[in-house]
């Protein structure tokens, strides 16, 4: 997965915790005893990334002579 090599390991827990188990940034940050806007701000950073990661995956795959096959 792109995130095992993209996103801190700080990161990876915060997205597995909202996204996967579906919890709430509060309860985020009470499990891990920080600041909800911690929580908040580390989730954009994350998503940000992913994105870009995400982006330029699909341009080299535009890109390649076999068209990605």
């Amino acid at each position: 997965m792109a995130w095992d090599q993209e996103l801190s390991d700080c990161q990876r827990r915060y997205v597995t915790a909202y996204y996967v188990e579906g919890i709430t940034v509060t309860q985020v940050a009470e499990r891990y005893h920080i600041n909800r806007a911690t929580v908040s701000r580390t989730l954009t950073r994350a998503r940000r990334r992913l994105w870009r990661v995400v982006r330029y995956s699909s341009i080299r795959l535009l890109h390649t002579p076999d068209g990605g096959e």
